[in-house]
């Protein structure tokens, strides 16, 4: 368990490093698809607020580590939403580009 009194904002400093790296990986590797950083950003802020509430150290996962495999979770969550919100409009353009 996280201590008691540690803040959002304390966790928040200490790991934005890592978010903005997490962010900026699935940026550049999946870069055809068009969503802006500080979106991304954003959806990890409220990522580390629920890795807060549900973190369970009893289960052996240091927090970083939890908090990392959340992120990455939500990132790919946010990019299969993406894909499949738009799945039909690509499919269109290319039927419109013959």
């Amino acid at each position: 368990m996280l201590p008691e009194d540690i803040t959002y904002e304390e966790l928040h400093e200490k790991y934005y490093g890592l978010i903005t790296k997490k962010v900026d990986f699935y940026l550049h590797k999946y870069s055809s698809i068009p969503l802006m950083r500080d979106d991304l950003i954003q959806e990890c802020r409220i990522t580390l607020l629920k890795a807060m509430e549900k973190y369970d150290a009893e289960k052996g996962a240091s927090f970083e580590t939890y908090f990392s495999n959340a992120i990455n979770k939500t990132l790919f969550a946010v990019l299969r939403e993406y894909r499949r919100k738009h799945r039909g409009l690509e499919s269109l353009e290319k039927i419109v580009r013959l």
